[in-house]
């Protein structure tokens, strides 16, 4: 065979191809690639008949694939969120034999929650009593600042001083109620989830 013809075999596909994906290239967002039953290889902008019952990829206009419309496309196991689920699923299992060894009862698990709530239920009610002095002693320096104000006589400095510092004292005791409350919110909402939970394991489910 002369030299020119093996080129031609060589690069005519080539040429082919080119001169198929040329056009669509730019009006195109992307393009079908299929092979028939003879091997050809096709590019078009929309799937032929030649891809009718052939396998057929949607590529970029830079020749990555987008997908295989023919093909169910598989998820791929996320190893990092296994792992995960196994840690979650070891360390539930861990809790549970603690707290199997550690109560016989549900009503076990009450009594140990109100022991765990009279320290922090204490120091609340310290907190209301002391919140309770301030604001008494801020009404009374708001009154005396009244009288001053309605017999307009000058009010002191170290008046204001104290009603300034009653109101900032009032402020934190509250954010410390506020905090205080929470935590015994937060310790009664972990026992209840223990009893529910040590019912779930220790209570057989009835199935019909």
């Amino acid at each position: 065979m002369k030299l020119w013809m093996r080129l031609l075999v060589q690069i005519g596909p080539a040429l082919v191809l080119t001169a198929q994906l040329a056009p669509g290239h730019a009006a195109q967002a992307h393009m079908h690639r299929c092979v028939d039953a003879n091997g050809r290889v096709y590019y078009t902008d929309l799937p032929g008949a030649e891809c009718v019952e052939s396998r057929h990829d949607r590529l970029t206009r830079d020749g990555l694939v987008l997908d295989r419309p023919d093909e169910e496309v598989l998820p791929v196991p996320d190893e990092e969120e296994a792992a995960d689920r196994n840690h979650e699923r070891v360390a539930q299992e861990r809790y549970d034999r603690m707290l199997l060894a550690t109560y016989a009862s549900e009503e076990q698990i009450e009594t140990a929650k109100q022991r765990r709530l009279k320290t922090p239920q204490l120091s609340l009610e310290l907190s209301m009593k002391k919140i309770g002095i301030h604001r008494t002693r801020l009404i009374e320096l708001k009154q005396r600042e009244a009288v001053l104000t309605d017999s307009q006589k000058p009010i002191p400095a170290s008046l204001k001083k104290d009603i300034k510092a009653a109101e900032s004292d009032i402020a934190r005791i509250a954010e410390e109620i506020e905090s205080k409350q929470r935590n015994l919110d937060q310790i009664a909402e972990r026992f209840d989830e223990d009893k529910i939970r040590y019912r779930e394991l220790t209570v057989p489910t009835t199935s019909n």
